[in-house]
């Protein structure tokens, strides 16, 4: 094996396991702290990484005694029982649906969150690249003053960017950044602040698979994007304690696709990206949500934002961390399989670590569920 990747593996194996990620990827003994690692090692060993969920029997556990009650609000559920828990309980909070959701939940059923918590990058707000919080999470966040103690801006500055591409590895040593390039300008890092307490991340919405006539919710890799930069995170509907959220608002849009004769094929994926859409799910939308991003990028918002930041740096002529950066990206493409420079948007990886069956509740992984890929 490559010197290098063996150092990066053995680092990344003793981290998952002092630190008891949650979810990661495994190899035999070996176990990876982000996909481009898990990637790479496919690459240069031939081999398969799986998505694990440390949490998969207690999964099982719970829900073979669990049935969906379609009335009942599971993420209120989850909410007061978190805050018995904690003396300190934050909600990340971008000021777009998913975690929106979860503070007009806070609101009807008086919850108090101690802090809101918002992630800005570079060195002021004023940059394009922060546009979302100034116009929505911002002004959002103002109308629930209620529901909180104080809204905290993280925002480590232009430096953090800086200091990380001085690693030309720092892609396989830091929590994964997601696949959609460039990848500049999340390099996430909170100095060990946050550590206290619990701190909860809004609900993505669920992805639904229909295959050989059921219909099951799974967890993806690609959710996990950064999620283990800040410790003590509560993922709202993936956490094995608010499961029934979950599968809740998957039977709805289940439901609502066939209500409406949306299904189509023998094996198809089903997942709300339409905004105005997210009403089957019982979700709220922020008003005035305008995603300039996507809009001017084409795909995604992610890497409009990282091009934004890019272009900052090009005006104020910083050629060193250019510099860096470009040489940091230079070996990343190198090592991974599946990186194609035709591709301009994304850095493909898709795995998932269970698989719900929403009616039965049975809980597989994904070599239970596809041993042999999809068959038909």
């Amino acid at each position: 094996m490559n010197t290098i990747l063996d150092k990066l593996v053995q680092e990344s194996t003793k981290r998952v396991e002092d630190e008891k990620w949650e979810y990661y990827y495994q190899v035999g003994d070996y176990k990876f702290n982000n996909v481009y690692l898990a990637q790479w090692f496919e690459k240069e060993t031939n081999s398969w990484a799986a998505f694990v969920a440390q949490h998969h029997n207690t999964l099982k556990n719970t829900l073979s005694h669990e049935q969906v009650d379609l009335d009942v609000d599971y993420n209120a559920r989850t909410l007061t029982k978190l805050r018995q828990q904690h003396k300190t309980m934050r909600l990340c909070f971008s000021g777009g649906g998913d975690c929106l959701t979860i503070l007009e939940t806070a609101k009807k059923h008086d919850i108090h969150f101690d802090e809101l918590l918002t992630f800005a990058s570079g060195n002021s707000l004023d940059l394009e690249e922060n546009k979302e919080i100034r116009e929505i999470a911002i002004p959002t966040a103002s109308k629930y003053t209620s529901c909180f103690g104080k809204h905290v801006i993280h925002m480590p500055g232009r430096n953090n960017e800086k200091q990380a591409y001085k690693d030309p590895y720092v892609y396989y040593r830091r929590p994964e950044i997601g696949p959609d390039m460039p990848m500049f300008r999340r390099m996430y890092n909170v100095n060990g602040e946050y550590q206290t307490g619990v701190n909860i991340i809004g609900p993505d919405k669920p992805q639904l698979l229909h295959y050989k006539d059921r219909w099951y919710t799974l967890c993806f890799d690609t959710w996990m994007n950064g999620t283990y930069a800040l410790k003590n995170t509560f993922y709202m509907n993936l956490h094995h304690d608010n499961i029934m959220a979950n599968l809740k608002e998957s039977i709805l849009h289940r439901n609502h696709l066939i209500k409406n004769d949306l299904v189509s094929g023998k094996t198809n994926f089903y997942r709300i990206t339409d905004r105005n859409d997210v009403h089957v799910l019982q979700r709220i939308q922020p008003e005035n949500l305008e995603r300039s991003f996507a809009k001017s990028n084409a795909e995604h918002i992610w890497n409009g934002k990282d091009i934004s930041a890019l272009k900052n740096l090009i005006e104020e002529c910083d050629l060193e961390t250019l510099i860096d950066y470009f040489s940091t990206m230079k070996q990343f493409v190198d090592t991974q399989p599946y990186f194609n420079y035709n591709e301009r948007v994304k850095n493909g990886h898709s795995k998932f670590c269970w698989a719900i069956d929403i009616d039965s509740l049975e809980v597989y992984t994904q070599s239970e569920l596809l041993p042999n890929g999809f068959e038909e």
